[in-house]
């Protein structure tokens, strides 16, 4: 626990110094690119981490970048980059893969948490308006409240889940802040996204073994 600790402190030193403002706009503008260009068939995702595969630190770059967009704004699934080492049963670099791939989901939701806290207090007051946004908030905010850590770490484990919503109603509808603290918030970030490489890699085994009977 310590030495994740530690790493996630490193991840979050480093990228307070880059600025969340530019970050945050950085992550916008390529992740719309991405979509624009993968909605124009401009831009094979699978086809960029196949030719970048032998070539492991580019390979998990390329996978750190698509992690954070994935958090951010990509309705993609992550697994997506865990295919090609998965299928060669390289666990190896699975492994390292999904060291990437947390921390960049870790990036992502950090930048949403900032969002969100910032943008709450917009939602509420308009929300204010309706009755039925109004009633929307209030059991968003009380489903957060109760499900918590828990609720972000189960989520964010289940292969081919969406990262995006999750993360997004957990961020925006934390009480002001009150029902999520942002450290622990991350780390539970950064566990479920280790779990879920790792069930997905039982998965894999379990699959694997039942067919070749």
């Amino acid at each position: 626990m310590r030495a994740i600790r530690r790493g996630y402190d490193v991840i979050v030193v480093r990228v307070r110094k880059l600025g969340r403002r530019k970050i945050l706009i950085a992550v916008v503008v390529a992740a719309v690119l991405l979509v624009v260009g993968l909605s124009m068939g401009r831009v094979d995702l699978l086809g960029v981490l196949t030719g970048a595969y032998d070539t492991p630190w580019l390979y998990m770059l390329i996978a750190f970048s698509y992690a954070i967009l994935v958090a951010v704004i990509l309705p993609i699934p992550i697994e997506i980059a865990l295919l090609p080492p998965l299928l060669d049963s390289r666990w190896g670099y699975m492994a390292g893969t999904a060291l990437a791939i947390a921390a960049g989901k870790t990036i992502g939701a950090w930048l949403i948490f900032w969002f969100g806290l910032n943008l709450e207090g917009s939602v509420r007051k308009w929300s204010d308006r309706w009755r039925l946004a109004r009633w929307f908030v209030a059991k968003a905010e009380k489903f957060v409240g109760k499900t918590g850590y828990t609720g972000v770490y189960l989520l964010l484990s289940v292969p081919l889940m969406s990262d995006t919503i999750p993360i997004y109603v957990y961020s925006l509808f934390n009480a002001e802040g009150k029902a999520l603290e942002r450290n622990m918030f991350l780390i539970a970030n950064f566990l479920a996204a280790l779990n879920r490489v790792a069930v997905l890699g039982v998965a894999y085994v379990i699959g694997a073994n039942l067919f070749a009977r």
